[in-house]
């Protein structure tokens, strides 16, 4: 009975064992080609992937089309800026000398007039009296501001008036037995003396100094007669009027001019003065 046993899980064994051999030689073909395949497929898509990269690296024969180019465009035309032209500095205005005031007369009168400015003024007297001939200058309420005139016979000269600050004359008070002229002129229509130069003359006379004048050497009354008085104006000075040379001697000496803008000479005689720098 055992026996039969052994021989039956022996029979039994042997019938797997050329089972399980039917079975690898059946399938061992099979399985070798599907790893086959998958190994070739894996190799397949190495290549494909790379000849794809290849295939992107290399240019490409499809030629696009060119897009439209582009239209240039247009820059403004340049327009020429005008250069600033040079702007001429405003000259100053000169204001128009004003007209001389002139009286003409004969005999005594007076004279009632308006300065051209305030401050000084020349005042220009001719007459050709025979006796006294005074003119006397004064103020609005009478008061005499300077004895402009007082000889016997005639008369020609220049005067300064008005040049101490202290008065504002109006009025001409005219004592003569002839006739006469009297005009009332601005400062600056007095003559130019140049420095340096030399100034001569007979009478009274005031001069516009153009220049800086420092000293002047000056001679006069030879006859040791009459007066000689120089005076010097400045107007923009501390004290604008100076006396350098009051005499009724002869005169001979230089005194200091000290930049004066205007010399007033008062004789009536000869005299000479030499302006120097």
């Amino acid at each position: 009975m055992n026996r039969r046993r052994i021989l039956i899980g022996c029979g039994t064994i042997f019938v797997l064992l050329i089972i399980c051999g039917a079975i690898t030689t059946l399938f061992a073909p099979d399985g070798e080609e599907i790893v086959s395949r998958t190994e070739e497929e894996a190799v397949s898509e190495n290549v494909s992937e790379t000849e794809a990269e290849v295939a992107s690296d290399e240019p490409s024969d499809t030629v696009q089309e060119p897009t439209a180019e582009p239209t240039a465009t247009e820059l403004p035309e340049e327009t020429s800026t005008p250069e600033p032209t040079a702007t001429a500095e405003p000259t100053a205005t000169l204001e128009p000398t004003p007209e001389p005031i002139v009286f003409t007369g004969t005999g005594d009168d007076v004279l009632d007039f308006e300065k051209p400015n305030e401050g000084a003024v020349l005042v220009r007297v001719e007459g050709s009296a025979t006796g006294n001939f005074v003119v006397t200058a004064v103020t609005d309420d009478g008061t005499p501001a300077e004895l402009l005139v007082n000889v016997i016979g005639g008369y020609s000269g220049t005067r300064l008036l008005d040049a101490n600050g202290l008065f504002e004359s109006v009025r001409f008070e005219v004592m003569s037995n002839g006739e006469w002229t009297i005009e009332v002129l601005p400062l600056d229509a007095a003559p130019i003396a140049t420095v340096p130069s030399t100034l001569e003359g007979n009478g009274d006379a005031v001069y516009r100094i153009d220049g800086e004048v420092d000293t002047a050497n000056i001679t006069g009354n030879q006859s040791g007669s009459g007066l000689l008085a120089i005076n010097t104006y400045t107007p923009d000075a501390l004290f604008p009027l100076d006396l350098p040379v009051n005499t009724i001697d002869s005169y001979e000496g230089t005194v200091a001019l000290n930049g004066a803008d205007y010399i007033a000479i008062q004789s009536n005689q000869q005299w000479t003065i030499e302006l120097n720098e």
